[in-house]
């Protein structure tokens, strides 16, 4: 069953009106002990008995076709599971908050007062999924909607890229990224709500240019915007905020590999949880990434954020994946209300479409019906963009699997049980392609790099040497102000001679050092930091106090 069939004909009537309307049969809607509506087509049996060569089990045949999948019967599905209900408490009242109007940093903006108010019951939020889809795809223009079914179906032709045209939208790109992220007086030419996701790019771009001026990573991030350099830019930018929201700020500054995942996530990834198809070959044409929900280990929201963020980089590395886009289908056949909890709770903290990374198509396969439900509501929450191209399959795996087919994923690549069986053939390609990725990453960021050079950015206890606003608020730097503030009393005293202040400069030194920070200066390429010797920290130390006492007298004098 797809995502439209759960549409009456009354809803799809007044969507898709343009002459179709008498082609719909009429429809009865029934509603089940779950709240969730079932059509159920009714037929003219004078018509059917009038007709030539139709006999009783023609008509029988008749009936039952172009209907629904069978459900089973309400005694048979049982109760709801454990914490469903409280669930779906819970989301009714997180869902009326979000809109389908983005900000500019792509987020939900916020609804009026009245459009908060709170649906009363599930039913509502099954059917509005459904009715945002069909809106959205009615919005758009002829064009728009050609492209998406384009997408969808795996037939969108990429724009034709030359060697010129790369090289000027990479211009174009670092100008946005530098001269026009600030204005005349040195700050955001952007909305206040924007300053935390440029705050985390700019920092970043400080203190690990070489990371934020990865080529490979500026292409890609291009490419997934179909060439548009304001998206691109804009879209790097909430890259890497949500890079360090998901990873701190530590590891952000550094390639994320295999290690850098929690326990749970690399035991899922080992188990198959994720298997990841390159297109162009004979098995697959398009580039994939099946999701077997069932096989993931119990794991929290931000854990499966990060196996997620860490996945998209590995499936996303050929040009044709780049340039098509990804199709992601989610195997949820025996998958139970948990595991969408879970994806609800790590959709508030991370979005793929913050990645270097296009969705084409997402396909989601479930076989119990009061997942539906939930799934639907969950539907509502993610972005706009990956919500039309969402279709659902109800249904067996042989089932799921043929409708899969008509978009053109093969049957071979999916399983054709609801028990998903751990399959070593595949687990043993991922972890060989997760090790082939990490090694090439590393490759490419260490190139160049002179052996005077730390492998590591800096920390934030350290202590960075230069002039400028992100070193006066680097929180090594700010730290290290408030250490010479406790003892520029001691150090301004008339009795205090010069032998004395050379003293107190090497204590705090050694002090500083014995804390484990480090005095850190940029290289001559600007892109690696040098620890600088003892002499220089204390030179520096002396010069910060006489710049205390400057600005100190400055102060005074214009008060």
């Amino acid at each position: 069953m797809k995502f439209f069939d759960l549409i009456t004909s009354e809803e799809a009537t007044s969507v898709f009106h343009d002459g179709h309307a008498g082609a719909s049969a009429d429809v009865d809607v029934d509603v089940d002990d779950f709240g969730i509506r079932h059509p159920s087509l009714k037929r003219d049996r004078n018509k059917c008995n009038n007709d030539d060569g139709d006999n009783e089990d023609d008509d029988e045949e008749e009936e039952t076709k172009g209907l629904p999948v069978d459900e089973e019967p309400l005694d048979a599905i049982g109760d709801p599971v454990d914490g469903e209900s409280c669930f779906l408490d819970e989301l009714s009242q997180w869902l009326p908050r979000q809109s389908n109007k983005r900000t500019l940093d792509g987020r939900h903006a916020e609804l009026s007062s009245g459009d908060t108010a709170r649906h009363p019951t599930i039913d509502l939020d099954l059917t509005e999924a459904e009715k945002m889809q069909a809106r959205e795809i009615q919005e758009l223009s002829l064009y728009e909607r050609e492209r998406v079914y384009e997408d969808i179906h795996g037939v969108r032709r990429p724009i034709e890229e030359m060697e010129e045209f790369r090289h000027d939208c990479l211009q174009r790109l670092e100008t946005e990224l530098t001269t026009n992220l600030y204005d005349s007086k040195r700050k955001y030419n952007v909305p206040n709500s924007n300053s935390t996701t440029k705050d985390a790019y700019t920092m970043a771009a400080f203190l690990a240019p070489r990371i934020t001026s990865d080529v490979r990573l500026r292409i890609a991030m291009l490419r997934s915007t179909f060439w548009d350099v304001e998206q691109a830019a804009n879209k790097i930018m909430r890259y890497f905020h949500c890079k360090r929201e998901l990873f701190g700020r530590e590891k952000y500054l550094y390639p994320i590999t295999f290690a850098d995942l929690s326990v749970e996530a690399r035991e899922s990834l080992e188990d198959g949880a994720v298997a990841c198809h390159e297109g162009g070959g004979s098995n697959c044409a398009r580039s994939m990434l099946v999701d077997r929900v069932a096989r993931w280990k119990e794991q929290s929201a931000l854990s499966r954020a990060q196996a997620i963020f860490y996945l998209t980089h590995v499936s996303n590395t050929t040009v044709q994946s780049q340039q098509h886009g990804q199709v992601v289908v989610i195997y949820a056949l025996d998958a139970d209300s948990s595991h969408f909890r879970r994806a609800l709770a790590m959709m508030k903290i991370f979005w793929l479409e913050d990645m270097p990374f296009r969705m084409a198509g997402l396909h989601v396969c479930i076989s119990n019906h009061r997942i539906k439900t939930i799934l639907s509501s969950v539907l509502q929450v993610i972005p706009k963009t990956s919500r039309i191209r969402c279709r659902i399959h109800c249904g067996s795996p042989v089932e799921c699997n043929y409708e899969l087919l008509t978009y053109g994923i093969p049957p071979g690549l999916l399983p054709d049980t609801t028990q998903i069986s751990y399959d070593s053939a595949i687990t043993n390609e991922m972890i060989g392609r997760f090790l082939r990725h990490d090694r090439e990453v590393l490759d490419e960021y260490f190139e160049g790099k002179s052996e005077d050079c730390m492998d590591q950015p800096p920390k934030p206890k350290d202590i960075l040497l230069g002039r400028g606003r992100p070193y006066q608020r680097y929180p090594g730097n700010v730290e290290f102000a408030k250490l010479l503030e406790a003892n520029k009393a001691a150090y301004d005293q008339p009795s205090m001679m010069r032998r004395n202040k050379t003293a107190m400069t090497k204590g705090l030194v050694q002090q500083l050092r014995d804390s484990d920070v480090q005095f850190l200066k940029h290289d001559e390429s600007g892109n690696w930091w040098v620890e600088v010797s003892d002499s220089v920290a204390r030179k520096r130390v002396a010069m910060s106090f006489r710049n205390l006492s400057r600005n100190l007298k400055h102060d005074e004098a214009k008060s």
